[in-house]
């Protein structure tokens, strides 16, 4: 299982990191984000949520994804893409009860930590979109927890990401290791 987590981490970092190189998301005005923005100090670019699954499904790419794909490297977009093509198998009630957990909770600060919101609804956005992602058709994936997020962006901050990132993975590997996981 734990190595399960850390395909789909790597596949969220590779994305982040790929975006903090100059990708650009738009804001959906539904309840759902239809961009990933990625600042990295005074520079801010965003990808469309849809482009990304287009890229997922089919391997296309837009003109804005086809530009920020050209500046990683091959093994990167392969990373990218199989961390947007993975699921984790989990229903809505075991995701559900993960959020709710002490770890759980230690996690989503961590990562709420990451995420630029005006609001304080950092939290209970990050918990509602992975519960509603497990709900989803797809299962709990990169892409069903985006198109779930409670926002029209999902803003991450790359340079508070990459230094909190050895410490969610810690924090995670402990909880993957916790007797019952």
């Amino acid at each position: 299982m734990f190595n399960r987590v850390r395909h789909l981490l790597l596949g969220v970092s590779s994305s982040v990191l790929l975006i903090s190189l100059g990708a650009s998301l738009g804001a959906n005005p539904s309840a759902a984000a239809e961009r990933l923005s990625l600042r990295y100090g005074p520079f801010q670019r965003s990808v469309p949520v849809a482009d990304l699954r287009t890229y997922a499904e089919t391997g296309e790419t837009t003109r804005e994804l086809a530009s920020l794909l050209s500046l990683v490297s091959r093994k990167e977009r392969e990373s990218l893409l199989e961390g947007l093509k993975f699921k984790v198998p989990l229903d809505v009630v075991a995701v559900d009860k993960l959020v709710r957990s002490p770890i759980g909770e230690q996690l989503l600060k961590k990562v709420a930590g990451i995420t630029n919101r005006r609001d304080d609804a950092s939290l209970p956005a990050l918990r509602g979109g992975l519960v509603m992602a497990a709900a989803s058709k797809d299962g709990l994936g990169v892409l069903s927890f985006l198109e779930a997020y409670p926002s029209p962006v999902l803003e991450i901050n790359i340079k508070k990401a990459l230094r909190e990132g050895t410490d969610l993975g810690q924090l995670l590997q402990g909880f993957m290791q916790q007797p019952g996981s």
